[in-house]
């Protein structure tokens, strides 16, 4: 995301939590591809960092993305999205869980959030403070 200055590699597997892109120790671990994203529907896990590296500026800035371009890359092609909404959940809400985890996000999206999205859909997550195990979920749609 260009305007906020986020440009960063995925990684997969749990070293998220404590190795950068590279392999070595760090605090904030890396940005993470987790095992439940789908072709249609694909999730990027990030922390919250206070000095604003990983999603620290996602989350600063959560109430003026609408409509900024997200660009996802790899050896093969580069696709883009939009950002379409944002919205904070409680780890704990058992309806925004399952939608995570049973394939029916587009549906959770539509009924909870009256947002249809008909491609590709890719949500940015990171953690809030705001609720109990809260977290921020940053959606943009392929455009």
């Amino acid at each position: 995301i260009d305007d906020l200055g986020l440009d960063e590699f995925l990684m997969q597997g749990d070293e998220y939590l404590e190795l950068d892109n590279y392999g070595n120790y760090a605090l904030q671990g890396s940005i993470y591809l987790p095992g439940y994203s789908t072709d249609d529907c694909i999730f990027i896990n990030g922390h919250t960092m206070k000095d604003g590296s990983m999603f620290g500026n996602l989350y600063k800035q959560r109430d003026h993305l609408l409509g900024m371009k997200v660009i996802l890359q790899d050896e093969e092609e580069e696709t883009e999205f939009r950002i379409v909404r944002t919205y904070i959940v409680s780890g704990t809400d058992e309806k925004a869980v399952a939608a995570l985890f049973t394939g029916g996000y587009k549906d959770y999206l539509k009924e909870t959030w009256d947002l249809e999205v008909t491609g590709t859909v890719l949500s940015l997550m990171c953690c809030e403070y705001s609720l109990k195990d809260g977290r921020l979920f940053v959606v943009a749609e392929e455009w």
